[in-house]
């Protein structure tokens, strides 16, 4: 069910989202389009999909990468970033959106940061979810998706009013090939190796924050709370 949409932020909020794999980025983030009025999201996932569908010359290799669970280069990922923003009118002062997924590195943060601050719509907090990966593992072997928009369901913790069908649509879910706990261990062990570089670039910022908690529900409170205070409701 789709939740009114209550809040408006008195000042625009240009959020980066981090946290692991399966740590609940795009749930939280349509929670927060779902909550304040005004906002857009991107995910590299998204990016990633856009260009398959066009059929680019990086297409091929990106679809095989993220078939394979692959992680795609620096450089590639961060130009079909700029491309995208571009066509998409992303930069200017007054937008409220979010990015998860996205930067993955601290050669991502810094080109991120050139991109946006060059034209006025650089990133102003940054929101690290703090999942016990653990519970990240237990959790990902029931994980289905909607392909065509990205939701994401937990058949045990945030299962959908119908099986395997999306709530919106009523299309078919999907098990993706790279949601076992196998590849997720790989997948946690390098993101662990490179968050630490990412999070201290956000603190050097100052607008690097934390929020912890076993599940959406205990983290989203925090994260509305987060931004109510930081930049106020009109």
């Amino acid at each position: 069910m789709t939740l009114a949409k209550t809040i408006k932020l008195a000042k625009p909020a240009r959020i980066i989202l981090l946290g692991a794999p399966g740590a609940g980025k795009t749930t939280q983030c349509a929670r927060i389009l779902n909550t304040f009025d005004g906002f857009t999201s991107l995910s590299s996932k998204q990016i990633f999909r856009t260009e398959i569908a066009r059929g680019s010359p990086f297409s091929s290799s990106v679809k095989k990468l993220m078939e394979r669970g692959a992680l795609i280069p620096d450089d590639v990922t961060m130009c079909l970033t700029q491309n995208y923003l571009y066509e998409h009118n992303w930069f200017n002062k007054v937008s409220n959106w979010v990015i998860h997924g996205l930067p993955r590195t601290r050669a991502q943060a810094i080109a991120l940061d050139r991109i946006l601050d060059g034209n006025a719509a650089g990133a102003n907090v940054a929101i690290e979810l703090n999942v016990d990966q653990k519970l990240i593992l237990d959790r990902i072997e029931n994980r289905w998706v909607h392909p065509p928009s990205g939701r994401v369901y937990n058949l045990k913790y945030d299962p959908p009013e119908v099986p395997f069908k999306d709530d919106i649509t009523g299309e078919p879910l999907i098990k993706r090939p790279d949601d076992n706990a196998e590849l997720f261990r790989s997948r946690l062990e390098q993101y662990n190796e490179e968050i630490e570089q990412v999070r201290s670039y956000y603190q050097r910022r100052n607008i690097w924050h934390e929020v912890e908690g076993k599940s959406s529900d205990i983290l989203f409170p925090k994260i509305k709370d987060l931004l109510v205070r930081k930049f106020g409701q009109a």
